[in-house]
C-alpha cells in the first residue's frame, strides 16, 4: 500500500476503514502497510534508486543519531507527516537485522493503520466522538515528532559545546 509513491496511505487507510470496517480495515491496513514497507526496504537493499544525498534529510539525521534508532524508525512509520519512504530509507541504512525492521515496521504502521480504519468507518457513521478521539490521537503522535525533534536539538547542542 505505502510503495506507490504520491498515493497518500491516509486516504487508502480510511476508505479501507469505510469499506470493511474498523476490525477487516484495520487488518489490511497493517498489512498492507507492512507489507510495503518491508517490500520497499527490500528494493533499497537490491535497487539503488535512492540518491546518497538522501542521507542528508533531516529526518534522515534525526533518527539516525537517536540513542536508539530502532525505536526512531518505528516511531518514524508512526507519525504521518514523516514520509514512509524516507524512515525506509533509514532503516535500510543502519543495517537492521531482519528481525529488527520487521519488528519496528509492524510496532509503527499498527497505531495509524488502526487509527485511519477507525476513522474512516467513523466518518461514514457520523460518530463524532470517535472522530475527534482520532484526531486528537492524530495530534499526540504529531506532539511525539516535536518532542523527538527538540530532543535531537538539546543533544545537538550539549555535543558542540562539549566539543568547544
Amino acid at each position: 500500500m505505502c510503495v506507490v509513491p504520491g498515493i497518500p496511505t491516509s486516504i487508502v487507510g480510511i476508505l479501507v476503514g469505510v469499506s470493511y470496517g474498523p476490525v477487516v480495515g484495520s487488518f489490511i491496513n497493517i498489512s498492507g502497510n507492512a507489507i510495503g514497507n518491508l517490500f520497499a526496504i527490500f528494493l533499497l537493499h537490491h535497487i539503488s534508486f535512492l540518491d546518497r544525498s538522501t542521507k542528508e534529510n533531516r529526518w534522515v539525521k534525526a533518527i539516525t543519531r537517536m540513542r536508539h534508532p530502532k525505536i526512531g524508525v518505528m516511531i518514524g512509520y508512526m507519525v504521518p507527516v514523516i514520509p514512509s519512504s524516507i524512515v525506509s530509507f533509514t532503516a535500510y541504512t543502519l543495517n537492521l537485522s531482519l528481525k529488527q525492521v520487521t519488528m519496528s515496521v509492524i510496532l509503527g504502521v499498527l497505531p495509524s493503520s488502526i487509527l485511519y480504519a477507525c476513522g474512516g468507518e467513523a466518518l461514514f457513521h457520523g460518530y463524532s466522538k470517535t472522530a475527534v478521539g482520532i484526531v486528537a490521537s492524530v495530534l499526540l503522535l504529531i506532539g511525539l515528532v516535536v518532542i523527538i525533534y527538540k530532543d535531537r536539538e538539546k543533544h545537538r547542542l550539549g555535543m558542540e559545546k562539549k566539543s568547544e
